[in-house]
């Protein structure tokens, strides 16, 4: 059985908690079109209905499965034990069972994403149809790519295969898949490489400039001869996402071939930062519908949160504002209200950072004049605006209702605001500007929005 992150499956068998072998209790799990593992047993587990860290199970047939970190959804029944429970799952592995969450570890991982093979342009046959020799031949049609990534201490391989099959057996079908590869000399533990899953396709997705989610997930650990496991977890948000032709990506494979390496391994340094930024920069993508208003703020917010991880952000040294902030707080007169005194000190703790103007000039100061004159942009009108326009949509002041942006104009500044801190990101990866900005000008999707905005 292959289970994968874009398609319905439901899994019969057996369940039990691993401290109570015993207690075994039939149910069925549905994965469907809400993304969402849901286990559903025919009765209940021993005991009162509280969160279960790990159930193990068996299929009909005798695939051995795990699931983690349940949570009763639903219960029906009677008073004294319910007749049917319904508990929501955030993984499944398939293929073994596991007693502890800290056991699960593997040291080679396979993962892909939608919009994968687009952004790698492969295709395994030529232009006019005709099988290439090296398809005839070999069953990996990318050339694979091994990047060391220091950091981290692993290495990622790009690969690629495909399956053949027929349909009543009038025609021949191909599926072809391209993948990662993430190999490790010591096994890792599945929160770390589900983050490290997740940050890829994060990339990818700013890469590609549409949501990308992932396809599947295979894991294996050498020291234990048992095949591969089929990992699929329940995904919050990352379920909308978007086919992108690869002429309308800002960022593609071909563009940053030659310094791939280098681009990789700066996402990996920059881990924690760039996660900082991207779950808000991309939950714009993933949740297109999202208010107008709400898309505005997530951008302003995550370049905030960027810049002070990232930036020198302090007007003087630390040190040195630690004897001003000292001078300041022996001043209060006396008769000072005690939660005025609060609110004060809190104001004053962070008042050496940078305000979102200053960070903001720094921010358009950094960009060329070719790429200012391309998005239309006058630095300074640019900052006052997106400055005040935050500061709305934040308290809805009523000093700036007035002039606040709103509808098409509210768009055009997103817009704007999007692509612009789409490069600064890039080229703290390792991509020139002029890479990024011909990216988004060949690009027809990005171009034709710019130039709207």
């Amino acid at each position: 059985m292959n289970l994968s992150f874009n398609s319905d499956f439901t899994i019969k068998g057996e369940f039990w908690r691993p401290e109570a072998p015993e207690n075994i209790v039939n149910g069925r799990i549905e994965y469907g079109s809400d993304n969402e593992i849901k286990l559903i047993l025919y009765g209940q587990f021993s005991g009162s209905l509280d969160e279960v860290s790990i159930i193990n199970g068996t299929k009909n047939g005798g695939q051995d499965l795990t699931l983690i970190n349940n949570l009763v959804k639903n219960a029906q029944g009677g008073l004294e034990k319910f007749t049917e429970v319904t508990y929501s799952c955030e993984y499944i592995f398939y293929g073994n069972l596991y007693e502890r969450e800290e056991d699960i570890k593997f040291d080679i991982i396979s993962f892909s994403y939608t919009n994968l093979d687009e952004w790698f342009n492969h295709d395994c046959f030529n232009y006019d149809g005709i099988l290439t020799d090296d398809w005839r031949v070999s069953i990996s049609h990318l050339p694979s790519k091994e990047i060391e990534i220091q950091s981290e201490k692993f290495t990622l391989e790009t690969s690629s295969s495909f399956k053949l099959g027929t349909s009543l057996g009038t025609h021949v079908e191909i599926d072809f898949s391209t993948f990662w590869i993430l190999k490790s000399d010591q096994k890792l533990s599945i929160a770390y490489l589900v983050d490290c899953i997740k940050l890829i396709q994060n990339f990818l997705t700013l890469c590609v400039d549409t949501a990308c989610s992932t396809q599947f997930i295979n894991a294996q650990s050498l020291e234990e001869d048992r095949g591969s496991i089929q990992i699929v977890r329940s995904r919050s948000f990352d379920n909308d996402y978007q086919k992108k032709m690869h002429h309308d990506m800002v960022i593609t494979y071909q563009d940053i071939e030659d310094r791939i390496d280098l681009v990789l391994n700066n996402l990996f340094d920059l881990k924690n930062s760039f996660e900082s930024i991207v779950n808000l920069f991309t939950a714009n993508y993933y949740k297109s519908d999202t208010y107008q208003e709400i898309r505005f703020l997530n951008l302003t917010q995550a370049f905030e949160a960027y810049f002070r991880l990232t930036k020198d952000t302090l007007y003087i040294s630390k040190d040195r504002y630690e004897e001003l902030t000292d001078k300041l707080m022996s001043c209060y007169p006396s008769e000072s209200n005690h939660a005025l005194k609060q609110k004060i000190n809190s104001t004053i703790k962070y008042a050496n950072e940078y305000s979102l103007r200053k960070k903001l000039k720094v921010f358009i100061g950094s960009f060329e004049s070719k790429t200012l004159e391309y998005f239309g942009i006058e630095a300074s009108t640019f900052v006052d605006t997106t400055v005040s326009n935050r500061n709305y949509y934040t308290h809805y002041d009523k000093d700036l209702k007035e002039d606040a942006l709103k509808g098409v104009e509210l768009l055009k500044r997103e817009i704007k605001l999007k692509y612009l801190l789409l490069i600064y990101l890039f080229k703290d990866l390792g991509c020139s500007e002029e890479l990024v900005l011909n990216g988004i000008k060949e690009s027809g999707h990005a171009s034709f929005f710019i130039q709207k905005a």
